[in-house]
């Protein structure tokens, strides 16, 4: 489960095919299915293979929320890791990133996500990335702690 403003899946970005901009593409070459949540920009590039090869790994779904929780579950495995890059927040609540995007998701909308993986699959790990803190303001800093710890709290009940 991939929650994102991004999805992640060019080839190569900045010239190297190691970047944070392509991880999800070498995550479906590994044969792993990824469920995007959360996304609000894709590259011309990442469309293009969204409609081709990668049509049968990937599930995309938009922040702008035309889908329900089951819908989005449904893609799932059996076994699940949470990947959360925080710029999947709208950023109003989640400033704090490298590659800010408006119109994001809320804290309940994420942890309503979670909370609904948790209910019907096993969370095996999770990680949350890219906060980049910004002097002076904590608020950020503690959201994406608040938001690991409610991550593992849902994984092990």
């Amino acid at each position: 489960m991939h929650f994102d403003a991004h999805t992640d899946l060019r080839d190569e970005f900045q010239g190297t095919r190691f970047h944070h901009g392509s991880v999800m593409r070498r995550t479906v070459e590994l044969g792993i299915p990824v469920t995007h949540v959360g996304i609000r920009s894709v590259s011309e590039e990442e469309m293009e293979y969204l409609k081709g090869k990668g049509k049968e790994k990937n599930s995309v779904f938009y922040a702008e929320r035309k889908h329900t929780l089951e819908e989005m579950v449904d893609t799932l495995r059996e076994n699940v890791y949470i990947t959360v890059d925080v710029d999947v927040l709208d950023s109003s609540v989640m400033p704090a990133t490298g590659t800010p995007e408006p119109g994001g998701l809320t804290w309940y909308q994420i942890l309503d996500a979670v909370r609904a993986i948790a209910a019907k699959k096993k969370i095996i790990g999770a990680d949350v990335v890219e906060l980049a803190p910004i002097p002076g303001m904590v608020a950020p800093d503690f959201l994406a702690a608040k938001l690991a710890y409610k991550i593992i709290g849902f994984a092990l009940s």
